[in-house]
């Protein structure tokens, strides 16, 4: 006997076995117990979430002599009938390759005739949006005014591309797609009745494949329980799907938080290696980092990962800011969408790498900002509600660097929202702090001119006093160049909106 597919074998044939559309189930079996059935209807959703099957189930249910809670009993004359491929009460319509306007007037010839074994004739038109206009405008009458004996059910995964008057003719329903605990514990079951043998972590991780779609799920296990005919473990799963492994996800997410480029890029040029999809890597990186920031941010959140990995996962997410995993994961959700249009995915793959775990390389706000947070956790900063008195004794030169005075004076004018000031003062280099003159460097003749802007200066001078408790006076070393009309205009669209802040 030929092999028949899961999806196909364990395909819903009453409301009960249907799972995860609990909301368009109990308005069907409301209609079918009180006999108020609709002309129209629209199912819509993405693949995979059962819009056919229930389609297909309620058809026989609204003809069944019977029905049972709402489903097809299965055993009267109409449920026998109707359950053959032959029958001609349930008409099933592929509208991607049945798109013309001749197909549906046939449609409208056909339609006329009564039901041979129920008493309803149901027409499902799969992939309804495929429907050329004049065909559209054909279905119109039709849909609108059928004979009593006629049910119509539209199936669609894309609606937006069916038109108004189409959708104002029928009754609809969205499907959702169907969470991954959902999943898991069906393709347990469904092991179960196939007397296979799995580990938890190789069902999440089938069930994670299926991506809400139950349909992908079976796909894929058909895959994977082809691969092994012993226990499946989660090994074997992640090898047949081409996915990674979330330890060393994990592993690499860490070292590029910590600043570890080169360990970083050699981890994922060996994941890469063993013939992982770049497009699947960074999907799981994402994932990855999704789940660290539900973490950080509700550490009792179950991601159902189990023990050993959720440890790790809150071991990690306790050494790092939620700013930097927001950051990082902007980064790779831009690469997401990046490697579809790339001829070159790994170098792109390599540079994001290379970028998270160099955050100096980052000159986006966000990233300023990050690292203005990095030097005031270091102990850089003071707090901005104890200020230093102007009164204490001053401080010899030698007991506190340059590079702690700029960064208090950063986090002082952060705290009073002067971004464009902190933006280019974070690229200030050298600091030096000789008795009552701080010195620095600057290498961008933009951010020289801001910083040396009378009021700017004045305010800084502020802030050194406000940290160090003494007056000392700034020197900037002017950098070697000119200033282009680009440079210019920078400067004063900048230097403005600090200015303003201060009036």
């Amino acid at each position: 006997m030929a092999y028949t597919s899961l999806y196909r074998k364990y395909r819903p044939s009453t409301f009960a076995t249907l799972f995860g559309q609990d909301h368009v189930v109990r308005c069907l079996v409301n209609q079918v117990s009180s006999g108020d059935v609709g002309h129209a209807y629209l199912f819509t959703g993405s693949r995979g979430t059962g819009k056919t099957s229930t389609a297909k189930i309620f058809a026989r249910a609204i003809n069944c002599l019977s029905p049972e809670n709402g489903s097809p009993c299965g055993k009267c004359s109409a449920c026998l009938a109707l359950s053959s491929q032959n029958s001609l009460d349930i008409v099933e319509i592929d509208a991607a390759s049945n798109n013309g306007v001749d197909e549906i007037r046939e449609l409208r010839e056909n339609i006329k005739y009564p039901p041979v074994n129920g008493k309803y004739k149901v027409y499902i038109i799969d992939e309804v949006h495929m429907l050329s206009p004049s065909a559209f405008n054909a279905l119109l009458k039709t849909l609108e005014e059928p004979p009593a004996h006629a049910v119509f059910i539209l199936a669609t995964t894309e609606v937006y591309k069916l038109p108004a008057t189409i959708l104002s003719r029928c009754m609809r329903f969205d499907f959702r797609l169907i969470s991954d605990k959902e999943l898991a514990e069906n393709m347990a079951r469904i092991l179960r009745e196939e007397g296979r043998e799995a580990e938890p972590a190789a069902i999440r991780a089938i069930a994670e494949a299926g991506q809400g779609s139950v349909r992908d799920m079976l796909s894929a296990a058909d895959m994977c329980l082809a691969y092994t005919t012993g226990k499946l473990t989660e090994a074997e799963v992640l090898e047949v799907l081409g996915a990674s492994d979330k330890t060393a996800v994990l592993s690499l997410i860490e070292k590029m938080l910590c600043g570890q480029t080169g360990p970083a890029l050699v981890q994922g040029e060996e994941m890469l290696s063993g013939g992982r999809s770049v497009n699947m890597l960074v999907r799981d990186v994402n994932a990855m980092l999704r789940d660290m920031l539900i973490v950080k941010s509700d550490p009792k959140y179950d991601l159902m990962l189990g023990t050993e990995l959720t440890a790790s996962i809150h071991s990690a997410v306790a050494k790092v800011e939620p700013e930097v995993l927001l950051s990082t994961l902007e980064l790779f959700c831009r690469l997401d969408g990046e490697l579809r249009y790339s001829v070159q995915p790994r170098i792109l793959f390599d540079s994001a790498v290379a970028r998270a775990s160099m955050p100096r390389s980052d000159y986006s706000l966000n990233g300023l900002l990050n690292r203005v947070t990095a030097l005031e956790q270091g102990g850089v900063s003071a707090p901005a509600s104890q200020p230093v008195a102007v009164q204490q004794q001053p401080q010899k030169a030698t007991t506190v660097s340059g590079m702690t005075v700029l960064g208090r004076v950063i986090s002082l004018l952060r705290t009073k929202g002067m971004m464009a000031l902190v933006a280019a003062a974070s690229r200030m280099r050298s600091p030096k702090l000789e008795g009552d003159t701080l010195m620095v460097n600057c290498d961008d003749i933009a951010d020289y001119r801001i910083v040396n802007l009378v009021e700017n200066k004045r305010e800084i001078e502020a802030c050194l006093v406000e940290a160090l408790g003494r007056p000392v006076k700034l020197e900037i070393v002017e950098p070697k160049g000119s200033t282009d009309e680009a440079d210019l205009n920078k400067i004063k669209v900048l230097a403005e909106s600090d200015v303003l802040k201060l009036l």
